[in-house]
């Protein structure tokens, strides 16, 4: 053995998703050895042994291999893989009961949480429906062409469609969402365009913004929202929406450093919303990126905003000039910073 050490452990409401042990091998096997199943895993044998399952678990080990089985009630279930290409197999008694894509969720949601996640390949044999719905369900969707694979259960070269996820594509299907008692935010749609230019482009909100003039035309929103569409990487602005779907605000996060911005439907300041909303936002950014600090800046003639960095644990750190497309000149802003340590949450410090 060479020591290297296993993939992480996952877990999920109904699943332990681990690396395969030796213990394993009698379950692999007896599962395996059903041509029902071995029949669209390439690489498998049928019959298969347990010599088989001892080696594969072996090989597994000793390279490191991204490759977990699946425990539902402490009873191994199947296995899944992205080593790179995504492939994984289940027992027949546990088909129909989601189980697999409960597992695959957590391994691509582990996986694509690396804001620089390359995109991940897989294949399936042409008649293998189930893996086919499956795959489309998670986000593959775009089909890289049909290739012929050997089966080595079937001891032939059969057909099979490769695919691939891109890291767009599963943030599009598994969208973020944060709850705080009175809103939640998730990342901004293009029907929200209507709204925004409303809140954004009033004359009071726009001056105390960078880019948002007064009126905001609704072509120049859509391109906003574009440009910070969630792609889970820094550079995204989400919607604040109260629980019945109505959005009041939007919080987000870019730049280099990083910065945070947000604003506020002027029809609900003065109740502690966007306070409320960035306690449950930052912490979550913080986590989420593993930042060591974020910055912030505000018009000097806009002191609630100043008010509720400071509630944030914001520090001051200077003052400078800044524009907006919805004043004439430019205008004294005052800078922040926040620290990790510094990180105020609903919660208290974090």
């Amino acid at each position: 053995m060479s020591g290297v050490e296993p993939v992480a452990a996952l877990t999920t409401k109904r699943l332990q998703l681990r690396s395969p042990v030796a213990s394993d091998a009698t379950s692999i096997t007896a599962i395996l050895n059903d041509f029902e199943i071995s029949k669209w895993v390439s690489p498998v044998p049928f019959p298969y042994t347990r010599a088989d399952a001892l080696e594969f678990i072996a090989n597994v080990r000793e390279k490191g291999s991204a490759i977990w089985a699946i425990l539902n009630a402490d009873r191994l279930v199947g296995m899944i893989g992205r080593d790179p290409q995504l492939g994984f197999w289940l027992d027949p008694r546990c088909w129909g009961q989601g189980l697999m894509r409960e597992a695959a969720q957590a391994v691509l949601a582990a996986y694509f949480k690396d804001p620089n996640a390359a995109p991940v390949p897989t294949s399936y044999m042409i008649g293998n429906t189930r893996s086919a719905a499956l795959l489309h369900s998670l986000g593959f969707s775009r089909l890289v062409g049909v290739v012929a694979i050997k089966s080595c259960a079937r001891e032939a070269l059969v057909d099979a469609r490769q695919m691939v996820l891109t890291p767009e594509q599963w943030h599009a299907v598994n969208p973020i969402e944060i709850a705080t008692p009175r809103m939640h935010l998730r990342p901004l749609r293009p029907a929200d365009a209507t709204d925004l230019a409303r809140i954004a482009g009033n004359d009071r909100v726009a001056p105390m913004m960078a880019s948002v003039a007064s009126p905001w035309p609704e072509a120049d929103v859509l391109r906003w929202i574009e440009q910070r569409r969630w792609r889970g990487r820094v550079g995204f602005s989400f919607g604040v929406y109260v629980p019945d779907g109505t959005l009041i605000g939007s919080v987000g996060l870019g730049g280099t450093p990083v910065s945070t911005a947000y604003f506020l439907d002027q029809h609900y300041w003065g109740r502690g919303l966007m306070t409320e909303a960035m306690m449950a936002f930052l912490p979550w950014a913080f986590a989420r990126f593993a930042l060591t600090e974020v910055t912030a800046d505000h018009f000097a003639d806009n002191p609630a905003s100043g008010r509720i960095l400071q509630k944030l644990g914001f520090v001051k750190t200077g003052s400078a000039l800044g524009g907006s497309a919805a004043r004439p000149v430019k205008a004294p802003t005052v800078s922040y910073r926040l620290r990790r340590a510094d990180l105020v949450s609903a919660a208290g410090r974090v």
